[in-house]
């Protein structure tokens, strides 16, 4: 829990009971405003902008302080100091202890590093937005959300080995993880609304949304075992080099769902009013671009691949099918050379973190039902039949991202569920 320069050279140690320093003073002002210009309420102009703040997540520092009961928690070795040690494979927990005991003098083991200096995360919210009634069953709403994120917690691989000597900065001391409150975000969305009351036995809602979440390690405030910040930082000192989609971000997401009700005064014949009528039917429709993925390589520290050509270029647009599962284009890619000493990419790669998106997501449930009174009695059957995935669509899911392995670019996964049938029945007496 120390300061340190370039060389992860730190300062005196803190009290453990205090980790970061106290950040007891924090602001949220907020100011909104509703504005109807024909004073009917037809028309109204919503906004406001507010800054909200959260304390540090706890679990950042309880999981670290806890490995120190078992310290060394955990410590990495290069190929050169796995070498100079005499470590070979297998290694048992034995020649670890004699190591450990060996090396005890002079050495640091550590398992997490905290900057002093932490500040409590913050965000500033924005919106406006446009509601329009026509009528008095049908509204229209349209306008913008979006927020900034302020000292947001980042965390990152410190004392890695060099990628050309494969040494480290600072040799006496361990590798591990590293906190602070230096990552940032920014969420824009353009949302729209489309509502419909139940009018001639019809009722609808359609949303639309277009959005960006950018982040630099997920865009997270919680520790990554938990949540979506990542550690996978290509270069400690370079973290503008990561600034990219935040983990979950998409694009594109549409929600529509609509119900009928099938009266049966349109029918003529008394048969079809029994049979066809009081039907209610509802669907609705889901529908959303693809999350970010992020593309790596086999190496000692976090290293992306080179991009060749462009990002258009490396999606296959002939997936996916079964037989046809290859989503990302190889040949789009290429591998960064590992230098011997290291184990580590010679250099970072040039495509950026959460470059690419993985495949989309759409389904259709249904639902039909009907109540009846059953004739002499005070009785009541209701049937119902629900569907899901009617169109039985397969969605693919996870991608295989590491392109050092054979099966690189693949589509291993489906998220959903095929169609799925349901039906019920309910006597009320």
């Amino acid at each position: 829990n120390r300061h340190f320069d370039e060389n992860f050279n730190f300062g005196s140690l803190r009290d453990p009971l205090k980790p970061v320093d106290s950040n007891p003073v924090n602001f949220g002002p907020r100011v909104g405003f509703a504005y109807n210009p024909d004073r009917q309420g037809t028309t109204v102009f919503r906004g406001g902008i507010g800054l909200m703040t959260q304390p540090l997540d706890q679990q950042i520092f309880e999981n670290q302080t806890g490995n120190t009961a078992t310290v060394p928690n955990r410590t990495t070795y290069t190929r050169l100091e796995a070498r100079a040690l005499g470590l070979n494979w297998p290694v048992y927990n034995e020649d670890v202890l004699r190591l450990f005991q060996a090396q005890s003098t002079g050495r640091v083991f550590v398992g997490g590093l905290f900057d002093p200096k932490m500040k409590s995360p913050s965000a500033l919210t924005m919106s406006f937005d446009v509601q329009r009634a026509f009528g008095q069953s049908t509204v229209v709403q349209t306008g913008y959300l979006g927020t900034r994120g302020y000292n947001f917690s980042m965390a990152r691989q410190y004392n890695e080995v060099d990628r050309l000597t494969g040494l480290r900065r600072n040799p006496d001391l361990s590798q591990g993880i590293y906190w602070d409150s230096s990552q940032r975000t920014t969420f824009h969305s353009w949302q729209n609304s489309f509502y419909q009351r139940l009018t001639r036995d019809l009722s609808a809602n359609v949303n639309y949304t277009w959005g960006s979440a950018m982040a630099h390690t997920g865009g997270d405030i919680s520790p990554g075992f938990i949540g979506d910040t990542t550690a996978n930082v290509q270069d400690f000192f370079d973290i503008d080099a990561e600034w990219g989609p935040a983990s979950g971000d998409v694009r594109h997401n549409f929600l529509a769902n609509a119900t009928y009700h099938i009266a049966p005064e349109r029918f003529a014949s008394n048969v079809a009013r029994h049979l066809l009528g009081s039907w209610d039917v509802a669907a609705i429709v889901r529908a959303r671009s693809g999350a970010p993925i992020e593309i790596t390589q086999t190496s000692s520290r976090p290293t992306r691949p080179d991009l060749v050509g462009t990002l258009s270029e490396a999606i296959n647009d002939e997936c996916c099918s079964p037989g046809s599962l290859q989503y990302l284009n190889a040949t789009a890619f290429r591998l960064v050379p590992i230098n011997a000493l290291s184990g580590a990419g010679v250099r970072p790669g040039t495509i950026g973190h959460n470059a690419l998106r993985g495949p989309g997501y759409a389904v259709l449930d249904m639902s039909i039902g009907k109540s009846v009174s059953l004739p002499g009695t005070r009785a009541e059957l209701s049937v119902r039949a629900d569907i899901l995935n009617a169109l039985n669509r397969t969605n693919y899911g996870g991608v295989r991202t590491n392109l050092s392995v054979a099966n690189f670019g693949q589509v291993f996964s489906t998220a959903g569920t095929p169609r799925k049938v349901q039906f019920q029945a309910r006597l009320t007496f």
